[in-house]
């Protein structure tokens, strides 16, 4: 067993609500009479008892996002622990799976995590949620992921003192997942948590600075709670989807004496102890294993849940009214050209966008209604001469190049083969140049250490002269130019600088 000292990550459990009732949950959820929202007092206190945590703090349910004081929450928890709000799906997403491989499952050093079935919840919340949490651990459950019985105790199975200690200690779970905080205390392991929130447990240690800090030999009498868990034994999986539960008989009789509805509805499979052959089974030994069964898929473009829901077009002339009147539901697409406006919806539309942006397509702009940089607007504080992007800071202002967009071209094939932490010079300041710093703003994985283009005089601050070449403190030159004569050009150039060949891209691709 580890001391949550040494865990990656605490998690604060802040509700069991969710839209699922998946099998074998580690939260129990759909057994529960009446579930719980954790309060706002002891959020604070338990953010505040982890302020020594080195490591990431994270936010799970249930499904999170489904806390009527979700983004208050976040709030606290992002003034805590960040030092700045964070820059995440900033630019449109086209391949979801690509993004959570190659962005929000990569920040090893992360200080907030969020656990999320990338439900409706996720997508009302959206802005809030991408300038909070470095790590986000989504997973839609639309897939074939596998659950491990939890409820089939080792007393119920006929499981001998010896092997069962040996079996404990050594648990998956424990080993592999986290503690946590729950409205009733604090907890060694997040199944035990759970468990005793489920069965009416006497609750956890006292939520107070350095409980965490407690070592295997101080956690008494929270081990009860093993004895009730299944997780570190051989016994069944289940497709999560499949949402039934793999039980024992005795824990059927507990569960309907606290009268959960899962059991009152029939989802469970009742597994006799006579029958129970331990090398049936092949029990989980890394906390990874339930996705690996998926093949890692943890959604596809079937979940709509976070795509557009609506666009609501209008012109540059009435777009305020708009906002004023609230006949808006979603997006509003400001174009005063109708062809125009109809192609950066159809693009739009299969794409992953974040609401708290403004979006530039060609001489299309796009806003959301629930964009915080338009709350003054929705107030009725109007700037009678600003247009809508006017009310938006330069980081969250997305250029989108809609030639790049007619053309197939791909901003993932330049960048895709380069390390996270390296530091990369932009080369070009014409539309791809501002595009491509536009990008990489958006991105923490690497750092823009320079952005150069012969007509810097020209075009002021950032923009430095090509000279800075010379410097040699970047570790990637990125060539902002469509044509591929010129940026051949331009590589023999800088070959001839002394730059490595390897080290020099061109932007956008096909």
């Amino acid at each position: 067993m580890r001391s949550p000292a040494d865990m990656t990550v605490i998690q604060i459990d802040i509700t069991n609500v969710c839209v699922h009732s998946c099998s074998n949950c580690t939260r129990f959820c759909g057994h529960h009479q009446q579930p719980f929202f954790m309060d706002y007092q002891t959020f604070q206190k338990a953010v505040d008892s982890l302020k020594d945590f080195p490591r990431m703090v994270g936010i799970i349910g249930g499904e999170p996002t489904l806390h009527p004081d979700f983004e208050r929450y976040l709030e606290y928890l992002r003034k805590s622990r960040l030092a700045e709000k964070i820059a995440t799906f900033r630019y449109p997403v086209e391949d979801m799976l690509h993004y959570i491989k190659t962005r929000l499952d990569q920040s090893h050093d992360a200080k907030t995590g969020l656990w999320s079935c990338l439900n409706a919840g996720y997508y009302k919340h959206f802005e809030v949620i991408n300038e909070t949490f470095h790590r986000q651990f989504l997973n839609d459950h639309d897939n074939t992921c596998l659950h491990q019985a939890l409820l089939m105790p080792r007393k119920d199975l006929g499981i001998p003192d010896d092997i069962w200690v040996k079996k404990r200690d050594a648990c998956f779970a424990q080993s592999s997942w986290s503690a946590t905080i729950t409205p009733k205390g604090a907890f060694f392991c997040e199944i035990a948590g759970a468990l005793d929130m489920l069965f009416h447990g006497p609750g956890g240690w006292e939520i107070e600075p350095g409980w965490w800090k407690r070592t295997p030999d101080e956690f008494g009498e929270q081990l009860q709670w093993c004895e009730l868990c299944s997780a570190c034994l051989d016994v069944p999986q289940r497709i999560s989807s499949d949402e039934r539960d793999d039980i024992t008989p005795q824990m059927y009789e507990r569960l309907k004496k606290i009268h959960s509805p899962k059991i009152a509805k029939g989802m469970y499979v009742i597994h006799e102890p006579a029958n129970y052959r331990e090398e049936d089974y092949q029990g989980f030994t890394r906390g990874s294993q339930y996705i690996e069964a998926a093949n890692h898929k943890r959604t596809s473009k079937d979940n709509r849940n976070i795509y557009p829901k609506e666009f609501f077009h209008t012109n540059f002339q009435e777009w305020k009214k708009v906002f004023l009147q609230g006949v808006a539901k979603d997006w509003v697409i400001i174009s005063n050209n109708d062809e125009e406006a109809n192609e950066a919806e159809g693009y739009f539309k299969n794409v992953i966008i974040n609401p708290g942006c403004c979006y530039a397509y060609g001489n299309v702009i796009l806003v959301n209604v629930r964009a915080s940089s338009l709350e003054m607007l929705a107030k009725g504080i109007i700037q009678d001469n600003w247009e809508a992007w006017q009310y938006f800071p330069p980081e969250k202002i997305v250029y989108v190049d809609a030639y790049q967009v007619r053309h197939g071209l791909n901003f993932y094939e330049c960048i895709d083969g380069i390390p996270d932490g390296s530091r990369l010079l932009i080369y070009g300041a014409g539309k791809n140049g501002k595009e491509m710093y536009a990008r990489l703003l958006a991105y923490d994985n690497w750092e823009v250490c320079g952005w150069v283009d012969q007509n810097n005089q020209k075009l002021g601050y950032p923009i430095q002269g090509v000279d800075r070449l010379e410097r040699r403190d970047f570790d990637y030159v990125l060539i902002a130019i469509q044509d591929r004569e010129t940026f051949g050009i331009l590589k023999d150039k800088m070959i001839q600088r002394g730059i490595a060949a390897d080290r020099i891209m061109q932007v956008f691709r096909k």
